[in-house]
Formats: C-alpha cells, sequence, structure tokens
C-alpha cells in the first residue's frame, strides 16, 4: 500500500494502521537508493536526505564524507550510504562527526563499505563504518 509523508508518495509497506495519535508499520518497507555520483579529488560529499536515506557513492580518488544537517531538538533521522571503491579508489575521511567506529576504509578496487549514520536533534551525529568483505 503506498504511503504519503509530506506530500511526498513512495514508501511502499505491507501494512499500516493508524489510531489518531501514532501510526505502526507491521511487515517491511523498501526505499529507492540515490545514486550520489562518483567523488574524487578532494571533493567534500555531504549526504542529505532528499529524496531519500539511502546513498550509493562511488570512490574515484581522495574525498571526504561531511556529517550531514543536524535536525530540529526533539527530531532524529538515520541514513545509510553504500560506498564502492572503484580501481582509482584514494584515501576516505570523514568529518564533523562526533563519533566514528568500526573498520577502517581501504582502497583496493571493489570494496564495498556501508555507513550507518545517525543524526540526533540538535547535536550528536555518530557514523559507523562496516566493510562488506
Amino acid at each position: 500500500m503506498p504511503v504519503t509523508i509530506n506530500g511526498t508518495t513512495g514508501v511502499t509497506t505491507p501494512g499500516i494502521s493508524v489510531d489518531g495519535v501514532s501510526a505502526s508499520v507491521s511487515g517491511g518497507f523498501s526505499s529507492s537508493i540515490d545514486s550520489d555520483g562518483t567523488f574524487s579529488g578532494g571533493a567534500v560529499y555531504t549526504p542529505t536526505l532528499t529524496p531519500s536515506n539511502w546513498k550509493y557513492v562511488i570512490n574515484g580518488g581522495n574525498f571526504s564524507i561531511a556529517a550531514p544537517a543536524a535536525v530540529d531538538a526533539g527530531q532524529a533521522y538515520s541514513m545509510i550510504i553504500y560506498v564502492l571503491n572503484s580501481p582509482t579508489a584514494g584515501t576516505l575521511s570523514l568529518s564533523g562527526f562526533n563519533r566514528v567506529v568500526g573498520d577502517s576504509f581501504t582502497t583496493t578496487n571493489g570494496h564495498v563499505f556501508f555507513l550507518f549514520i545517525t543524526v540526533f536533534g540538535t547535536g550528536a551525529k555518530v557514523v559507523s563504518v562496516v566493510a562488506a568483505q
């Protein structure tokens, strides 16, 4: 069943119930993956929630991923970034996060990394790096 959130339709879920105050989802849901391109040459990539919180980027050379924007107090969000190393992959650095945990990046062609990012309120920005090989 399609669901409309903030005027945008696209989240699909097998079941949703609303009791007037809160909503719950049973089953799972899927979301589009945004291909944000190839980064290199010291570029800085700052992920945004537009149009989705699932991102795909290619490491084509040295670049940095900056922490995404904070939100209002009392709000939070998470996003996942899939990073694929190309044959010209370079050093990948992270900036603006309060805490970075997990695996180290490599520059090996074909290596994949998942970045699990949580932004909580006006402050905490945490990223967990998981190597997929």
